[in-house]
């Protein structure tokens, strides 16, 4: 991961000897793409099929978990919407009509971490101990991996389906209309904060730093003198990772486990209208 820091550009920052920065711009397209479809069909003067189906994606590489620096993997953003419908409409008398309809409308944001964008893996991109891939978190310098628990992969997914029935009945004065509709609604969510460990670089609570204060001369520097003699040693101040149990039965604390949870619903609807023209300008319903 150290390779990933790159030398410094920008020299009016920092103390003007040992330490300086670095400028440049981070590349942030945000590109969405459509498509539309819809199609008519009349089987006859008494039946009519129609279906539309809308496809909305999404791609915002650096729109979640940024390149904190320019060789730095990105993380990606990414947002699909779907929706379609079926509609059978049936003329079976005169004064009768029925219509059939079903439905689906399915989003599903995703924020890819730089180890699960496609084609990446966690061995790939990140610093592993005993085959463990881990974050590392550095003193006085830019990490080159963000180690925020925001960064971590997560996602959301809510479908719904529903399927319905509509009649309508002319009788004399009378337009009555009836129907009942099925819905699914779902929505389902995982994150995985902290899932991945991270180990932070610094002074080590239980072995401190000897002798840094008594340099002649060091005055104020003596804290950043001390993380970098950490920095350069490869001193662990502190390891924080979560485990996530997949539940069931016999629960138990896996590494790599995400934090998953669905939400399911069912839920029906119906109605009864009737619209009665008591005057040929006056119509009660």
């Amino acid at each position: 991961e150290l390779a990933l820091l790159p030398a410094p550009t920008v020299f009016t920052t920092g103390d003007g000897l040992n330490t300086a920065g670095f400028n440049w711009i981070r590349h942030s397209s945000d590109d969405i793409y459509s498509m539309n479809v819809k199609i008519d069909h009349n089987f006859n003067d008494k039946e009519r099929f129609s279906a539309s189906y809308a496809h909305d994606t999404e791609n915002n590489p650096n729109g979640f978990d940024g390149q904190p620096l320019p060789q730095s993997p990105i993380g990606v953003y990414t947002d699909t919407g779907t929706v379609g419908s079926l509609i059978l409409t049936s003329t079976l008398r005169p004064n009768l009509l029925n219509e059939l309809h079903a439905g689906v409308s399915r989003n599903s944001v995703q924020f890819h971490a730089p180890w699960t964008v496609a084609g990446e893996t966690q061995q790939s991109i990140l610093p592993t101990f005993n085959n463990v891939p881990y974050l590392l978190g550095l003193p006085l310098v830019t990490s080159p991996l963000s180690t925020g628990s925001g960064e971590d992969p997560q996602g959301r997914l809510q479908p719904t389906y529903l399927y319905g029935e509509k009649i309508s009945w002319l009788h004399g004065r009378h337009a009555i209309k009836a129907g009942a509709e099925l819905r699914w609604v779902s929505s389902n969510s995982f994150v995985s904060f902290y899932g991945v460990p991270r180990i932070t670089v610094g002074v080590a609570t239980s072995v401190p730093t000897q002798g840094i204060t008594t340099i002649s001369g060091i005055g104020a520097n003596s804290s950043n003198a001390t993380n970098l003699i950490a920095l350069l040693a490869g001193s662990v101040n502190s390891e924080n990772q979560y485990f996530y149990s997949p539940g069931g039965a016999n629960p138990q604390w896996l590494q790599g486990e995400v934090a998953q949870h669905t939400w399911r619903n069912k839920e029906v609807g119906t109605f009864l209208q009737d619209d009665i023209k008591l005057k040929p300008n006056f119509t009660f319903s």
